[in-house]
């Protein structure tokens, strides 16, 4: 089955290549800080509470990976302390036991009449188990572990502990991957209870919250419910073709229930209801539309020719090889008078390629213009790169470069071009003015580049080593060194940057005039996102950091500095998404907690951008954009304080058959 790129999506590739600037709304009001602790501190907590001493390393370590490693619940580490042979050894009394329980679970020492209420249960009878389920349960423990970022599940006594462990993450699972927030206390009662008493099976608790109002109301698009059902379903994210398959068959007409159905009854969802031994159960799906499925229409391609309004009339025509690959773009007066080319992009039938890019100011002025032709000798050896201050007729310098064919193994097959072994660089009269000189690993990775003034003084050097290849895997950078010289040779400056095999940025330091300058430091968690950054001084010292929190989707939702490590709070912004994991706006504060600036979007109900809006702190801009019954943008217009100053208007056509 082929892959479809929706319309919507075509228009959001657009829409975001154009520069954005930014709008008008009211200031948001200041809101009252939630203190919480790490999850550190709710195992740390849970050592000198029960044990009443500090953790030790391993023991730590153990619980702490469970919990990050969806492994346990807030209720399964309580009851491992609390049921130790440690803390049983202590041999507390049934007073103290209650005390600890209260500290525990909910943070503060007892009031009277509960705790001679819990005591005397005990005394009359009741399991120590059955008082800790009581706590457990309870919502002042549920509130506790919110505010350290954890679930903390539903006990229910008469089971065995694995298998209450087990139905907790199963549900809490699910209320993460489809409605993106832990589960409320009173979702977690029902559907960890009626798991465990077999009342229903996993296909129907997923089928419960997959067509739940709230899952309902994220609206999300078709390529967005299948990616949920992968991670609800399968414990993964897609893989490109099986996506794809499946947002093409709801396009040509299956439901959206024949689509759960048919990961309801699959292996990887049966291995997952295993793994947290569960009934799986089976699924046939209901005669229930589609409310997203698009209408049945004429498939019509089109492609684009645009114009483009400036302040003083002027306009441009855009052509393009497809519909998103442009090729040039050619200014016109009011009057309809040839202005010259915004952009060109061309190959000549002699081989020559012609590149041009102008760039403009908000107010149609020019800000800068680049024009430069490329030409190669027949057999390709030769590559000269001409640069110009106008419309390719008055040279400005020149580059020569000696090149050599080579293949090179892509993920995706061998790649066969040509890269440089040398270059000469001229001015406009042929004076040389420099030479580079690079040297490449067997398998013809760039190794070092090295540049020569004109006079055949050393200027710069940049060397790169890579990770070794691991089957088809990409050959990603591990590091790159790039080192600056003065006149007489010695280093001037000196930057290194240093790759983890995921092609994560991990560290970044800079030398001037021989000496450490300062270094930066990035942490990621094991899904590749940032957590980390700090900078550091030459003495090691940490001068700034910034902590950054995602949601489960992989969402950006704050970013914190701070002056040192934790030292004092310098800013914050906090970001908000849709169900489909559009951002929709973004707040930033001071230390004082007052609104320094913010900015967000607005969409249609297809996912395409219709305003993205900005504050500075002193000045509001927005930007707006418009759509035809194809769903291509027809306007874009950017405006400040309400008054347009810009705008840009785009036609289109049908492709001839």
């Amino acid at each position: 089955m082929k892959k479809k790129i929706s319309n919507s999506m075509k228009v959001l590739s657009v829409v975001l290549s154009l520069l954005m600037v930014l709008s008008v709304i009211s200031l948001p009001t200041l809101k009252a800080k939630a203190a919480g602790g790490t999850l550190d501190d709710f195992v740390e907590r849970c050592y000198t509470v029960t044990l009443e001493r500090g953790s030790d390393v391993e023991g730590f370590n153990y619980w702490k990976g469970k919990l990050l490693n969806g492994e346990a619940v807030g209720n399964e580490l309580a009851y491992g302390f609390l049921f130790s042979p440690e803390y049983t050894a202590k041999g507390k009394s049934e007073e103290d036991y209650v005390k600890d329980l209260y500290m525990l679970f909910m943070g503060r020492t007892p009031d009277s009449e509960g705790f001679e209420d819990w005591v005397g249960q005990l005394k009359n009878g009741k399991s120590r188990l059955e008082v800790f389920a009581g706590f457990a349960n309870s919502q002042e423990f549920y509130n506790l572990c919110e505010s350290y970022g954890i679930s903390a599940g539903r006990w229910v006594n008469g089971y065995d502990r694995d298998q209450i462990n087990n139905v907790n993450l199963f549900v809490e699972r699910l209320y993460k991957t489809c409605l993106g927030r832990r589960g409320d206390i009173g979702g977690q009662k029902n559907w960890v209870e009626k798991l465990l008493k077999k009342e229903i099976s996993g296909t129907e608790c997923a089928r419960s919250f997959i067509q739940s109002q709230e899952y309902t109301n994220k609206g999300l698009y078709d390529e967005n419910y299948v990616e949920n059902l992968y991670l609800a379903m399968m414990g993964r994210s897609s893989d490109e073709d099986g996506k794809w398959n499946w947002v093409n068959a709801l396009s040509e007409g299956m439901t959206r229930d024949e689509v759960f159905a048919g990961f309801a009854n699959s292996q990887e969802f049966a291995n997952l209801c295993a793994k947290y031994k569960i009934e799986k159960g089976s699924y046939t799906a209901k005669d229930v539309s589609n409310p997203n499925k698009p209408e049945n229409t004429e498939s019509t391609k089109w492609y684009r020719t645009s114009r483009i309004d400036y302040n003083n009339g002027d306009y441009a025509v855009i052509k393009y090889m497809d519909f998103n690959t442009e090729i040039s773009r050619i200014r016109y007066d009011k009057n309809g008078n040839y202005l010259g080319y915004d952009y060109r992009d061309e190959t000549m039938s002699n081989g020559d390629v012609y590149r041009c890019d102008k760039n403009y100011n908000d107010d149609g002025t020019l800000d800068s213009e680049y024009y430069w032709k490329t030409s190669y000798s027949s057999d390709k050896s030769k590559k000269t790169e001409y640069y110009y201050s106008d419309e390719w007729n008055t040279l400005i310098y020149y580059d020569v470069y000696n090149e050599v064919e080579y293949t090179y193994d892509y993920p995706d097959g061998a790649y066969t071009d040509y890269h440089p072994i040398n270059g000469t660089f001229y001015d406009a009269d042929g004076n040389k003015n420099g030479r580079v000189v690079y040297t490449y690993y067997p398998d013809n990775r760039r190794k070092k580049a090295t540049q020569y003034n004109g006079d055949g003084k050393l200027y710069w050097t940049e060397e790169k080593e890579y990770y070794d290849k691991k089957g088809n895997e990409w050959q990603y950078v591990k590091k790159q060194v790039t080192t600056e010289y003065n006149y007489d040779g010695t280093v001037y400056s000196k930057s290194i940057y240093e790759y983890d095999e995921n092609e994560n940025l991990i560290k970044e330091t800079y030398y001037y005039d021989g000496a450490l300058s300062y270094y930066n430091v990035h942490e990621y968690d094991s899904k590749g996102n940032q957590t980390k950054q700090t900078s550091h001084g030459p003495d090691d010292q940490v001068n700034s950091s910034y902590f950054y929190t995602y949601d489960y989707y992989g969402n950006l939702i704050k970013e914190t500095e701070y002056h040192g490590d934790h030292l004092y709070l310098v800013s914050y912004t906090e970001y908000t998404y849709d169900g489909n994991n559009q951002m929709l706006k973004a707040v930033s504060y001071d230390h004082y907690d007052i609104v320094t600036s913010y900015w967000g979007y607005d969409y249609t109900d297809k996912g395409a951008i219709t305003r993205y809006y900005y504050y500075d702190g002193s000045e509001l801009y927005e930007s707006k954009y418009e759509y035809g019954d194809n769903g291509y943008m027809t306007k874009f217009t950017k405006s400040k304080d309400g008054s347009v100053y810009y705008w840009e208007k785009f036609t289109y056509e049908e492709c001839p058959e």
